[in-house]
């Protein structure tokens, strides 16, 4: 899933220089046009594509809800049982 939302986009294709080719004869995957390997976007580039899409599908209030609960039950651990 992650190598699609890295590569789904004409724009980061074209932008990156990434060598296009045919889907393979069989491949079942629901997507059209040329295919690139995710292998060849350099990786801090890798990394940029894939956190925005992540970041762009987590609702940051739902995370930052969550952070702050782990760090509350982390603080409540430590404190019951820190030496």
């Amino acid at each position: 899933m992650l190598a699609s939302l890295a590569a789904k986009r004409p724009t980061q294709i074209d932008r990156l220089r990434l060598q296009t080719a045919p889907p393979k004869e069989g491949d079942k995957r629901a997507f059209s046009g040329q295919t690139c390997q995710a292998e060849a976007i350099a990786p801090d580039d890798l990394a940029t594509i894939l956190r925005t899409a992540i970041e762009e599908r987590v609702d940051q209030r739902v995370l930052e809800r969550v952070l702050q609960q782990e760090r509350r039950i982390c603080r409540e651990l430590t404190e019951k049982f820190a030496p």
